[in-house]
């Protein structure tokens, strides 16, 4: 079915799709979904009848079921028993990394670029205004404290693939490596889109991942443990726009080196991705000022050379954000 120019405004409008991505509205969206928004109510009740625009046709349950986990639409709450629609950012979150490989046969790898930056910027942008403020409460934590941490916190434990290296998606690393304790209304794991995972296997994951050079981070609530890389992942993007070093996602431990033991095998320095090694005369040389931390390079020194020590770098203010979409992870 062909869209009139004013419908395709209607639904963008209606749905919240950013001008600049208008553009692409009717490859992200089946025309199904474009109709009903056109003459969905705010509130979609499961037991209601609903009826695309344009078409006497009744949606049922099952419809909206498959749109709910598609994305599409969120649940109202606790009750399960009325929808909302969702808007352009929160269907994003969930179809690249539902049907990733869709979002890589539908768009080219420009449009694929152009879609994850806009996306990118429209997400951090307004968080990161004032200056030294952390747009979030991330924390780097290194592999011992994961560790503990998973065994220590209790709850259903969830892996989900990474949106952020779903958008991007070029460095080659993992991408099923988001654990999650989440799994409430409108999250991945409510959407049928998580696998459960034991502590010990949750745990044996942060090792895979620790392997893989990923580094590990905490969001404040202790609900979702990151495992990021230095390129795709919106944090370490972020912290290069800002400059902040290990102030922002929050680090607690700087590297330690001692220079008898090291051999200048320079594992160090494909290990570390913020450029804080490099080897000189068959020794390694440290620019510390780089370092967030992460203890990437302390878990794979052969001889142990390297070392985490605790660290005080510069506060940044934290200012808990307004959440404007429900949470997905």
């Amino acid at each position: 079915m062909a869209f009139t120019e004013k419908e395709l405004e209607q639904f963008n409008r209606v749905y919240g799709v950013p001008q600049d991505m208008a553009k692409y509205t009717e490859r992200l969206f089946t025309p199904e979904e474009i109709r009903f928004a056109l003459t969905a109510p705010s509130e979609i009740r499961v037991d209601g009848k609903q009826t695309l625009a344009g078409d006497d046709k009744e949606i049922g349950e099952t419809f909206l079921q498959s749109e709910y986990r598609r994305g599409f639409l969120n649940l109202k709450d606790e009750k399960r028993d009325a929808y909302v629609l969702s808007d352009y950012a929160g269907f994003m979150d969930v179809y690249v990394v539902r049907e990733f490989e869709d979002w890589q046969q539908r768009f080219t790898k420009e449009e694929r670029h152009e879609i994850d930056l806009a996306y990118f910027h429209a997400s951090f942008d307004p968080k990161a205004k004032e200056k030294e403020t952390a747009p979030t409460r991330d924390e780097v934590w290194p592999l011992d404290e994961v560790l503990d941490f998973i065994d220590r916190h209790e709850g259903q434990i969830y892996l989900n693939n990474c949106d952020c290296r779903s958008f991007a998606g070029d460095c080659g690393k993992p991408r099923h490596t988001c654990i999650t304790w989440r799994g409430g209304i409108n999250t991945y794991a409510d959407r049928g889109m998580s696998e459960k995972l034991t502590k010990e296997q949750a745990r044996e994951k942060v090792r895979e991942f620790d392997r893989a050079g990923l580094m590990h981070t905490l969001q404040a609530d202790g609900d979702v443990v990151c495992n990021c890389c230095g390129d795709c992942c919106y944090l370490s993007r972020g912290r290069d726009i800002l400059q902040s070093g290990g102030s922002w996602p929050k680090a607690h431990y700087i590297v330690s080196f001692e220079k008898d033991p090291c051999i200048g095998c320079g594992l160090c320095t494909r290990r570390c991705w913020r450029g804080v090694f490099t080897i000189r005369d068959k020794k390694a040389v440290l620019d510390t000022s780089r370092c967030v931390g992460c203890g990437l390079c302390v878990n794979s020194c052969p001889e142990k050379a390297l070392s985490l020590v605790p660290h005080q770098f510069p506060q940044w203010k934290v200012k808990i954000q307004p959440q404007a979409q429900p949470v997905t992870h």
